[in-house]
């Protein structure tokens, strides 16, 4: 018996090149989605409803987590007796408006009784998975969005427009970061990098590095800068250390560091001049005088040159060391520029997603230098990473003991 020969199979038509497009750019559109839906949630930000004056406003998703708890319970005192009112609500919308002073007055959008065309706005947003809240905050006066986040004993929030996409810009601090060792009692730390220039934010950070206003010319140069803040008591000038180095090509700019050391030592010890005044009686004017400033040179074999700045009749003193290789630090003591170079060998960086720096520049502030900002009062530790310096657009990262 002779054997059946199994039937072949239809032959499926070949497809064009349109069609396998067409199938390839389905599948691609498909995969998008199946990848955005697992990452990304549509959530409602009820912001644009809060009165206008308002300086901070934040849509919070869910109340009833272990960790925004936690955080909630760090928040101003004003804060949380607006959040009271919320009763059961699981989302709700917290906003704040000036007060009196620094102090800011906060609200419940929930909780006013006032019925408008306002009260009613809304945004469809789409944010990450593990939001903890969305809103905006005024920034000089400039309403920019924000993103939280909020985990156990952590609060990181991306403040600015875009994110997504990459970037191909080189990161300056790739370089290597100096002062890796933190000084005794460090309150503040600031870097800038190479090449970026700090003119307009120099204002923002006024309240922060001491007489830092009149200074912020030295916040412009070229060079990667950083400084490190101590809050140790002192009688004159907070220690501090400052770090520059040129911009490959640049000549150090030594006479703008000297300027900038006068001037601080011109503050911390006014000249007292006695002038007279209409009634005949005299009183005694306290002047800034830089000109009045002794600066004293010395060799430091094989390595460099110090400059050793003085007012006269004072005991406080500017160090500032050149080295041979183009850095130079500025410190309040020696002692302190000493353990700052010495400090730096064998160190590592702290690793964290909040300690590394964006493209234009870090900042990390602890203790009371926190106080001047009222919503962040409760943090223990404050990080900003700056991705653009000129749109304001950063990560701030806020420590808290849970």
């Amino acid at each position: 018996m002779q054997d059946r020969t199994v039937p072949r199979p239809p032959r499926l038509p070949e497809l064009t090149k349109l069609q396998a497009l067409l199938l390839l750019g389905g599948a691609f559109v498909f995969a998008s989605l199946g990848w955005a839906a697992l990452r990304y949630d549509l959530v409602v930000d009820r912001t644009p409803a809060v009165p206008d004056d308002a300086v901070l406003a934040a849509t919070i998703l869910d109340r009833r987590s272990e960790d925004w708890l936690a955080f909630e319970a760090k928040l101003p005192e004003k804060a949380r007796q607006a959040l009271s009112q919320a009763g059961d609500l699981a989302s709700v919308t917290l906003f704040a408006v000036p007060g009196a002073g620094i102090e800011l007055d906060w609200g419940l959008l929930e909780a006013l009784s006032a019925v408008t065309e306002r009260t009613g706005r809304k945004k469809i947003r789409l944010v990450s998975k593990g939001t903890s809240a969305v809103g905006r905050v005024s920034l000089g006066g400039r309403d920019v969005p924000f993103q939280a986040s909020v985990t156990r004993g952590l609060v990181q929030a991306r403040v600015g427009r875009d994110f997504l996409g990459p970037s191909f810009t080189s990161n300056p601090f790739a370089k290597g970061r100096r002062h890796l060792a933190p000084m005794y009692m460090q309150s503040s730390y600031v870097e800038k990098p190479s090449g970026v220039s700090w003119n307009r934010a120099a204002g923002l950070l006024g309240m922060q590095l001491q007489r830092f206003q009149p200074q912020a010319v030295l916040w412009s140069l070229p060079g990667r800068m950083e400084l490190a803040v101590s809050a140790s008591e002192t009688d004159g000038l907070s220690p501090f250390v400052l770090y520059y180095r040129p911009e490959s090509g640049v000549s150090l700019s030594g006479p703008a560091l000297e300027i900038y050391a006068k001037a601080l030592l011109a503050e911390s010890d006014p000249i007292g001049f006695e002038v007279a005044l209409p009634d005949d009686s005299s009183m005694v004017e306290l002047r800034r005088d830089p000109d009045s400033v002794l600066t004293v040179r010395k060799r430091v074999n094989r390595f460099g040159e110090r400059a050793q700045l003085s007012a006269p009749g004072s005991s406080h003193k500017m160090e500032i060391f050149y080295a041979d290789d183009g850095e130079a630090w500025m410190s309040t003591e020696l002692g302190l520029i000493q353990a700052s170079i010495a400090g730096n060998v064998g160190s590592e960086g702290t690793p964290g997603a909040c300690e590394d720096g964006g493209k234009d520049g870090f900042a990390d502030f602890s203790g009371k230098s926190i106080e001047y900002w009222p919503m962040f009062r409760g943090m223990e530790r404050l990080t900003f990473s700056i991705h653009n310096i000129e749109s304001g657009m950063f990560t701030t990262c806020g420590y808290f003991t849970p």
